[in-house]
């Protein structure tokens, strides 16, 4: 009886090793996107072991009593009416998915669960937010400029998706020019990023601009903005 004991304690005890240690997984705390758009999940593992050469990703929901809505690029239950498609290697350990028409109904946390040569469900999950209105962009305005300098102003505004990546567009350029590129936060999710270069006058304090991102979704046009009000400081003439 003890022997029996003892061997089902340390097959417990290898079990909960194989299951936490050397497992862990990337993923953004939250991805956004609004109705019928699509949206990209950042993932990435890691693993003790390797996958094996014909590895299957799973997403599912609750972690407990689970429902798979996906199996690699086969959507299910929930997901059955979007287009999924696991565009990330899973025998590099990316588990990144792409999602097409996804609705306010899809708002949940999910998890991924990986099954090859080994089978883990990851802990930590990803909350899709699928909203009808937009995100306002994001205008990083100075505080204060100086007369006669060379301004920079930010305007980034969330881009879920590079099919349907926003344009970003000023409704003034102060004479400068703005350039536009897609950026990467520290969490996976990517923005879109205008960055307007002007050199600053007197006539320009107290204006207010305006950043409009505009997206595309299927025929629709969906557009957001945010203003800023310039804060130009005249230069002291010496006498």
């Amino acid at each position: 009886m003890f022997f029996i004991g003892s061997l089902f304690l340390m097959l417990w005890l290898s079990e909960g090793v194989f299951c936490n240690d050397g497992y862990s997984i990337s993923l953004p705390q939250e991805v956004k996107a609004h109705r019928s758009s699509c949206l990209l999940i950042p993932c990435q593992f890691t693993s003790p072991n390797e996958v094996g050469s014909s590895p299957v990703g799973i997403w599912m929901f609750p972690l407990h009593n689970s429902q798979q809505v996906s199996i690699n690029n086969q959507s299910l239950n929930l997901w059955s009416n979007l287009n999924v498609f696991l565009v990330g290697d899973l025998k590099q350990k990316n588990c990144t998915t792409l999602l097409y028409r996804i609705q306010p109904e899809h708002t949940r946390e999910y998890y991924f669960r990986v099954e090859g040569t080994i089978k883990y469900i990851f802990k930590t999950p990803v909350k899709l937010t699928i909203q009808d209105s937009l995100d306002k962009p994001v205008i990083d305005t100075p505080a204060q400029m100086m007369e006669d300098t060379v301004v920079t102003l930010n305007c980034s505004a969330a881009a879920p998706c590079a099919d349907e990546n926003p344009s970003i567009r000023w409704d003034d350029l102060l004479n400068g020019n703005a350039t536009q590129s897609e950026t990467t936060r520290a969490d996976g999710n990517k923005d879109v990023l205008s960055i307007l270069t002007f050199r600053a006058s007197f006539l320009h304090n107290k204006k207010t601009l305006t950043c409009t991102a505009q997206y595309t979704v299927g025929s629709v046009i969906k557009t957001a903005k945010e203003t800023t009000t310039l804060n130009v400081l005249c230069k002291s003439i010496s006498l």
